[in-house]
């Protein structure tokens, strides 16, 4: 077969078109990724402000994480899903989901083992759906 320099220009024109594309999405995935992790460790943040602290200082601490939960919540939401894979979306939104949970009293009758032990399954949750997202756009997660 022979090959001729007009078929031979197409190929690395597309193979070219096709690299430049999957890097855009490689560099939009991982700031979707960056963004929602963001939103994240602020709420973890807040939440470990909260159980260091006391008095009015503690006071203080709850009342900006009842803030900080709907605006996570809100950011992550507007961002959407991730192309065709709304996973990581979703294990986001259900940890914020538990937050708004214990703030609205939703978990007043679970012992603080049983709150641990549900946070922990949501975050547990969400890391596998942050590796399987890295895995399938080809992004690299910092531990």
């Amino acid at each position: 077969m022979k090959i001729t320099k007009s078929s031979l220009l197409l190929f690395i024109i597309l193979m070219t078109s096709f690299t430049i594309s999957c890097k855009g999405n490689r560099e939009k995935a991982i700031q979707y990724n960056d963004t929602i992790v963001d939103e994240l460790n602020k709420l973890s943040t807040l939440e470990d402000s909260i159980t260091k602290s006391e008095g009015a200082e503690a006071d203080k601490a709850i009342e900006e994480f009842k803030k900080a939960v709907p605006e996570a919540r809100k950011k992550i939401e507007s961002i959407g899903k991730f192309k065709d894979s709304e996973s990581l979306e979703k294990a986001a939104l259900d940890l914020c989901d538990f937050y708004q949970g214990v703030i609205d009293g939703k978990y007043t009758d679970k012992t603080p083992d049983e709150i641990n032990t549900k946070e922990a399954e949501l975050y547990a949750a969400l890391k596998q759906a942050q590796k399987d997202f890295a895995e399938r756009f080809k992004i690299e997660i910092q531990k």
